[in-house]
Formats: C-alpha cells, sequence, structure tokens
C-alpha cells in the first residue's frame, strides 16, 4: 500500500553510469508507469539529484510554485506535489524513494515522518545484508579454511577451503557435529 498517492518510485544510485535507474514503480491501475529499462536520469538532475546531492529529504506542497520548481522534471503528466527522501547506508545514499501526486500539498509532515521512519527500518536491514554478504564472500573466496561453530560444538558454516582441506565434496557436508568431522 502507498497510502493511494499517484506515483512511487524507488531509484538506485548507479555511480559509475551518473544516473538513477528504477528499482520498483507502482501507479495506480499502472497506467502512466515509466520504462524501467529505459528511464535514466543524471545524477545532478530533478529533484532527485537534488535530493542526492544533499542528502536531504523534500517535501513539496506545489512543484510549480516552490522555490526548487527549476529542479523539477515532469515524468508523469499533472503532477503537483512531490516527497523525495534519500535512503542510506554503509553510510552514502544508496537509493532514493520519489513519491509524486496530482493533489496540491499531498503529503502532509506526519506522513513525512512515517515514512521517514519505515526509511530508516528498511536502512538497517539494508545494511545488515550488505554485512552479511561481504562477510559470506569473503569466507568463500579466502584460501584459509574457516568453520564456524556454535556453542554445542555443531559446526554452522563451513568455506569451501575447510571442504577441500577435509577431503569433502562440499562445505554444507560439514554441516553438524563437529566430533562426526573431528573423532
Amino acid at each position: 500500500e502507498h497510502y493511494d498517492w499517484d506515483h512511487v518510485i524507488v531509484v538506485d544510485v548507479c555511480k559509475d553510469e551518473g544516473v538513477f535507474r528504477i528499482l520498483a514503480e507502482t501507479s495506480p491501475g499502472d497506467t502512466h508507469k515509466l520504462s524501467v529499462e529505459q528511464f535514466r536520469q543524471p545524477l545532478t538532475a530533478g529533484i532527485l539529484g537534488y535530493v542526492y546531492q544533499k542528502g536531504t529529504a523534500v517535501n513539496i506542497a506545489s512543484v510549480h510554485e516552490h522555490e526548487l520548481r527549476e529542479e523539477f522534471i515532469c515524468t508523469w503528466p499533472g503532477t503537483q506535489s512531490e516527497l523525495c527522501l534519500p535512503i542510506v547506508w554503509d553510510n552514502e545514499i544508496q537509493w532514493v524513494l520519489n513519491v509524486e501526486d496530482e493533489t496540491l500539498d499531498a503529503f502532509s509532515k506526519d506522513e513525512e515522518q512515517e515514512v521517514s521512519a519505515i526509511l530508516r527500518e528498511v536502512e538497517l536491514v539494508l545494511q545488515r545484508i550488505s554485512r552479511q554478504y561481504l562477510l559470506e564472500s569473503t569466507l568463500d573466496s579466502t584460501s584459509d579454511a574457516v568453520l564456524v561453530t556454535d556453542t554445542r560444538q555443531n559446526i554452522l558454516q563451513a568455506n569451501p577451503a575447510a571442504a577441500r582441506l577435509l577431503r569433502y565434496s562440499s562445505p554444507n557436508d560439514l554441516l553438524g557435529p563437529f566430533e562426526r568431522i573431528f573423532k
């Protein structure tokens, strides 16, 4: 559910390309969807670019009267209001949430605060996932044998180097009681 707002997108900050790319989008009836494959907006352009560069949320009651009206890029016909928030993890803006609506002053301060609170929770989850991925890829790629055990001496995780050293075909074959492997 997206509060019955007209257009909601999450864009990825693609630093290597210098553009925003759509990760997800929703619109009522999906009648005015942007082309996910074709959408590319420079990191310096529009309200997205402003939010990315400043690192702060923007709640615009009227895109045609706001001080940032010159920055506004019309992607959906009839847009009157815009709410744009950075999504940060690992101390960098990774994504940006952009909501546009055809109603003037569509986004209350309470809604902005609620969405910000939800995004803070999402940021924590994404940061944990990112760190978990980093740890797992490090574990998988190291040439040192690594076994992760619990306090009951059960092997919970093993890497490919451990499987090779102990002459097992897969790290998953090592999982289970420690004494099964080391008698």
